[in-house]
């Protein structure tokens, strides 16, 4: 069965990435603000197409007729043109089951080009010149009937925002972007978000010098047994939201290298990578991210994690960061300066086997929310009486709340 990309990012929100949250809204949001139009320089084609009741879709020049064997449902002028300004994907998208360029195309834009041919098995598009294409967001977005993909002959080398590029194409197994130039993408949210089919994913040849935005970028893709991010370039990155989220197969990964001190949005970046046995963020500058909610949620076979460096001192959303490391026994977070932190809701939640945690540093006098921070701490060996003269006076909590658990509150409350 199909989902459409909100139903899938619905599905993936931090409600569902945590037991302790409930922000339904973050992924759509997310989903919602990306997108970016371009009119690159150089000669281009307007696209002009013809959809058969057949289920063919034709791209090609002004000049492409139509096939006088087929009947015509619809006409574009200027495909392109219109399908960009699009909001949602229109039901006739659902009539698609081939796309064909029929003759070469040069155009200025790939947004939105094949999005929304859920029932799209095969797409012809060696005659497609992408080498001017500076926005080829949301390209083959909610493609999930699609089997394979050739794209091997494309030139991205001056495409900027490569966002929400092949989200959603669960069926797809293969997708060979080895040969893609990112030199100059910007934007990487979502590319390939939900997909899910894939076991493996060759990036290890991207430039992402110039990458911004790598939020939810492999996010659900829950096939994936290996990814090699070791030489991403993420020195201007600024958010890595949900970057990882749900790469639930992953059993290691090496971010020891990422460059984050531009981020400023880590949530769920690590959620549930629930195979990760090791994971290395020592090196992480953290003195630019504000928030750090459900960061490492249900990463269950974490048995060490080194947080000891980080730089908490703009970080406003700690809520679940740690909720569910079922497996961690110690967790140094002695050095963290809360000072800004409003929300430390669920932050260690269900850390089974943690028996002891620092909390003695911790200035709380910013923090509204408390509920079930310490809630199924069940192997503390020595309680953490430094929550008795946590400064509660921003909340309208006290330290019984902390011990809550915060998931049955919400469904009392529903």
């Amino acid at each position: 069965m199909g989902y459409t990309r909100r139903e899938v990012l619905s599905a993936a929100s931090v409600a569902a990435v945590s037991p302790v949250l409930s922000s339904g809204s973050l992924l759509q949001k997310i989903a919602n603000e990306k997108g970016n139009d371009a009119n690159p320089d150089g000669q281009t084609d307007v696209i002009k197409s013809y959809l058969y009741d057949d289920g063919l879709l034709d791209l090609g020049t002004q000049v492409l007729q139509p096939d006088p064997k087929r009947t015509v449902i619809r006409e574009f002028a200027d495909y392109v043109g219109e399908r960009a300004g699009e909001e949602e994907n229109p039901d006739w998208c659902e009539a698609v089951s081939l796309a064909r360029v029929a003759e070469p195309v040069r155009p200025a834009s790939a947004r939105r080009l094949f999005a929304g041919f859920t029932h799209l098995k095969s797409a012809r598009i060696s005659n497609l010149d992408t080498s001017a294409c500076r926005d080829m967001s949301k390209m083959f977005d909610e493609c999930y009937g699609l089997i394979s993909l050739d794209i091997s002959g494309f030139d991205t080398s001056a495409c900027e925002d490569m966002s929400w590029m092949f989200s959603v194409c669960t069926e797809l197994s293969l997708l060979d972007v080895s040969g893609f130039d990112t030199s100059a993408c910007q934007n990487m949210s979502g590319m390939f978000s939900n997909c899910s089919g894939l076991t493996s994913l060759d990036v290890s040849g991207f430039d992402t010098s110039a990458c911004r935005d790598m939020s939810l970028m492999f996010a659900l893709c829950s096939g994936l047994v290996s990814l090699d991010v070791s030489g991403f370039d993420t020195s201007t990155c600024e958010d890595m939201c949900l970057m990882f989220a749900d790469c639930s197969k992953l059993a290691s990964l090496d971010v020891s290298g990422f460059d984050t001190s531009a981020c400023r949005d880590m949530r769920g970046m690590f959620s549930i990578c629930s195979g990760l046995a090791s994971l290395d963020v020592s090196g992480f500058d953290t003195s630019a991210c504000k928030n750090m909610g459900v960061m490492f949620d249900r990463c269950y076979s974490l048995a060490s994690l080194d947080v000891s460096g980080f730089d908490t001192s703009a970080c406003q959303d700690m809520s679940g960061m740690f909720s569910n490391c079922s497996e961690l026994a110690s967790l140094d977070v002695s050095g963290f300066d809360t000072s800004s932190c409003q929300d430390m809701s669920g932050m260690f939640a269900r850390c089974l086997s943690l028996e002891s945690i620092n909390l003695s540093g911790f200035d709380t006098s910013s923090c509204t929310d408390f509920k079930g921070m310490l809630y199924g701490c069940d192997s503390l060996t020595t309680f953490p009486e430094d929550v008795y003269w946590f400064d509660y006076s921003a909340s309208e909590q006290t330290v019984d709340d902390l011990f809550i658990d915060p998931s049955a509150e919400e469904e009392s409350e529903s």
